[in-house]
């Protein structure tokens, strides 16, 4: 993966890094080094790492989503690295603990429980749609596929998406409201990586697509 990435940037391309909640490690100066120096060390702005976690131009809007999921927000998402007695350490939010505790477990369990979209989400994409300076806006927090029009009208441009990547699909014809234990036994039909690909122009454009 690293050298595909080094390819990418040497070709011409950028890679701009939005952190979400499993990324805030990246802020430590010494990660986003050793991430830039497994990259083949390019300069800005060919890799950027946009500490804010939030790209907003052109009419699109990018962020990864997760500080509108009440158990995966940080109250301090610029910079999460606090002062602690020990000496600094990163912020945690309360569903990473819960993660590593309790979920994990139970998703080993249960493989179909992580298919959850926080409404915060939708609130957060009105918004942005809503002051008229965004056609797209992209989020890639949860894992269930979205690719949504704005309820503006069928003619209106703007979309909401979320990529849902990397899900493993399961076939669940002829279980309308399975149960977990039915849905345990439905076999993978494999995972699906999904990029947005978005077409700059005013209006821009974006359609999902696997890979």
């Amino acid at each position: 993966m690293f050298q595909a990435l080094a390819d990418f940037i040497r070709a011409g391309n950028q890679v701009c890094l939005l952190p979400g909640n499993h990324d805030p490690n990246y802020h430590w100066p010494a990660v986003e080094a050793a991430l830039r120096t497994a990259i083949g060390n390019p300069c800005s702005p060919h890799f950027m790492f946009v500490a804010g976690g939030e790209i907003h131009e052109r009419g699109i809007h990018i962020e990864h989503g997760n500080q509108y999921s009440y158990d995966n927000c940080f109250d301090h998402w610029d910079r999460p690295i606090l002062d602690a007695p020990d000496g600094p350490r990163l912020e945690r939010p309360w569903g990473t603990l819960f993660m590593d505790l309790v979920y994990n477990d139970a998703e080993a369990a249960h493989r179909t429980l992580n298919r959850i979209y926080p409404h915060g989400m939708d609130r957060r994409a009105r918004d942005l749609l809503g002051r008229g300076d965004a056609t797209i806006v992209a989020f890639g927090h949860t894992h269930l596929l979205v690719d949504a029009q704005a309820p503006y009208g069928q003619k209106d441009p703007r979309r909401v998406f979320n990529t849902g990547s990397w899900v493993p699909q399961l076939n669940v014809t002829g279980l309308p409201r399975p149960s977990l234990d039915e849905l345990d036994r439905v076999q993978y039909t494999g995972h699906e990586l999904r990029i947005l690909a978005i077409e700059l122009g005013d209006p821009p454009r974006a359609r999902l697509r696997t890979v």
